[in-house]
């Protein structure tokens, strides 16, 4: 008996190619304490109803945007009677080439160049990263993402040499300055750098779905610890290309996950006993939670892609936690941390002038 059910879809062309005409890749999931199809299934039969027809399912590409956020509306309200969260991932396809090669060549343990705090101080490595962004063209986001998951190490020192050629275009005189030692550093000695393996399997390792989907497995383990539950089910939808993928990333989660805290300024990492219990690969053809969730993720997309923004969709994000791999999704953290010290900086300062005015009345009173 599984105490956490979770409902997973996929939108966005999927694999390795990451010059296709969709920009994004994005996944959702429903992550509640009960399986939710009693809850739902009034809901989602009524709206297959289409006068004398009965649909098969419900599908957001077959629904107008109204229609979309009526169900979706309703769905949220059926739920309201169990403890749920919606968690999704947005990644851009050729930021996470940007980003693999940040990884690849700035960690601060395999390049002397680097320093410890520009990698791994979160506003700092972002700052890096989206100045990167700035300087790599998207012909070369491609060459190095083929040389990548072909598991060539010369891309290191041939995209680094291309970048170098553009360092002039950054600004900041340290960035440009880190920018310069690392990739030069980098050029010089690519064979002191270890790319993942390579073989089909792992080379699709490295797409947004796995790495969706792998995140999605710490986020349904987290939830069910927070809920204190230890047996989770993932239900995903169907995908043929992926799905043996997606077994060998559950069964490798099974006994054991990764956890990364970012909430601080330092990464911290811990293992922990995994909750993951099952997985599921269904079509939703034949499971409502996996309907609701398509329906769900399609007002996601149309906030982030379009700007489309309905009730339902303000209600979906509040119950949301998101992974966010693109440009605007390091701008809007860097934003966010940088708010944040500043906040903490004015309380601090706050805070001593109230200890000095009272240290200062403690004085007086003792004097008189």
């Amino acid at each position: 008996m599984n105490d956490i059910y979770i409902y997973a879809d996929e939108s966005g062309n999927t694999g390795l190619n990451i010059t296709d005409e969709q920009k994004y890749f994005f996944e959702a999931a429903i992550m509640a304490t009960e399986d939710i199809t009693p809850l739902i299934k009034g809901t989602i039969d009524k709206y297959c109803q289409r006068g004398d027809d009965t649909a098969e399912r419900l599908h957001a590409i077959d629904l107008k945007d109204s229609q979309i956020s009526e169900i979706c509306s309703k769905l949220l309200y059926d739920l309201r009677k169990t403890n749920y969260k919606i968690h999704y991932s947005i990644i851009e396809k050729e930021f996470l080439a940007v980003a693999k090669f940040f990884e690849l060549v700035f960690d601060s343990g395999d390049n002397p160049e680097m320093e410890w705090s520009r990698y791994n101080i979160r506003v700092f490595r972002h700052s890096l990263l989206l100045n990167l962004n700035s300087i790599f063209s998207s012909d070369l986001k491609n060459q190095f993402w083929t040389f990548y998951i072909e598991g060539d190490l010369s891309c290191i020192s041939i995209v680094s040499e291309k970048i170098l050629d553009r360092i002039s275009e950054i600004s900041d005189p340290q960035i440009k300055d880190i920018f310069t030692r690392s990739l030069t550093y980098a050029k010089e000695n690519s064979h002191h750098f270890t790319l993942p393996p390579r073989g089909k399997r792992y080379k699709k390792v490295e797409s947004p779905n796995i790495i969706a989907f792998q995140d999605l497995l710490i986020k349904s383990h987290e939830f069910s610890v927070h809920m204190d539950k230890n047996k989770v089910k993932v239900i995903h939808d169907q995908n043929d290309e992926f799905k043996r993928l997606f077994r060998h990333a559950f069964n490798d989660s099974k006994e054991q996950v990764i956890l990364e805290d970012h909430e601080g300024q330092l990464p911290s990492i811990r293992q922990e006993k995994s909750c993951l219990n099952e997985l599921s690969i269904e079509s939703s053809t034949d499971n409502y939670g996996l309907q609701a969730i398509d329906l769900f993720l399609s007002l996601i997309r149309k906030k982030y892609l379009e700007n489309y923004t309905s009730h339902a969709t303000r209600k979906i994000l509040s119950k949301s936690t998101v992974l966010e791999i693109s440009e605007i999704g390091s701008k809007r953290t860097s934003t966010i941390i940088q708010k944040r010290r500043c906040n903490n900086e004015f309380l601090t300062l706050k805070k001593q002038k109230k200890n000095r005015a009272r240290a200062k009345a403690n004085r007086k009173r003792s004097k008189n």
